[in-house]
C-alpha cells in the first residue's frame, strides 16, 4: 500500500481539515465525546496510567478508544517494568564465551525501549502526545433531545 492511510471524514473534521478540500459525508457518524470504561484485569500501573490518560484526554475520548487506551496502558507499565529491571541490572552483564568474557547488552533495554516506542505510538494515535493534542479538536457532547430538535448546539468547539 502506498501512501498515508485514509482519514474518516470526522477525523478530518476534528484535525480542522487545514487543506481545505471539500470532503464526502462521513458514513459512520460525528465521533462523540463519551466517557471511557476501565476495563478488569488491568494491573496496579495499567490501572494508574488508565486513570491519568482518561482524566487528561477526556475532551477527545469516546468508547471506540477504549482498546488503544487499554494498548497505552499495558505498554507504559511494561516500559516501567523494564525500565526497573534495568536500573537495578544494569544496561549489560558478562558472559564467559570462547574468546573470554563477552559484555552484553540486557534483555530488559530492547524491551523497555520496544514498549516506551509502543506507547508513544499508541499516545500519538490517541491524540495524546504534546504534538498530536495540537492537531485534535475537542469532541462534541452528545446533544439533548431539545438540542435535537431545535438543531443548535455546535457540533465542534475549541
Amino acid at each position: 500500500m502506498r501512501g498515508r492511510k485514509p482519514k474518516d471524514v470526522a477525523m478530518k473534521i476534528l484535525h480542522g481539515n487545514p487543506g481545505g478540500r471539500a470532503m464526502m459525508e462521513s458514513s459512520s457518524g460525528p465521533f462523540v465525546c463519551e466517557p471511557v470504561v476501565m476495563p478488569d484485569g488491568l494491573s496496579q500501573l495499567e490501572q494508574e496510567e488508565w486513570c491519568k490518560l482518561a482524566e487528561t484526554l477526556k475532551p477527545i475520548l469516546n468508547r471506540s478508544s477504549e482498546g488503544l487506551l487499554r494498548v497505552a496502558c499495558s505498554c507504559y507499565a511494561e516500559f516501567m517494568l523494564a525500565d526497573q529491571v534495568v536500573r537495578e541490572r544494569g544496561l549489560t552483564y558478562q558472559t564467559d564465551g570462547e574468546a573470554g568474557v563477552v559484555i552484553r547488552v540486557h534483555p530488559a533495554v530492547k524491551i523497555r525501549d520496544s514498549a516506551r516506542l509502543a506507547y508513544h505510538r499508541a499516545l500519538i494515535e490517541l491524540g495524546g502526545s504534546p504534538v498530536a493534542s495540537t492537531r485534535v479538536r475537542k469532541l462534541p457532547t452528545k446533544k439533548t433531545a431539545a438540542e435535537e430538535k431545535t438543531g443548535t448546539g455546535r457540533f465542534f468547539t475549541r
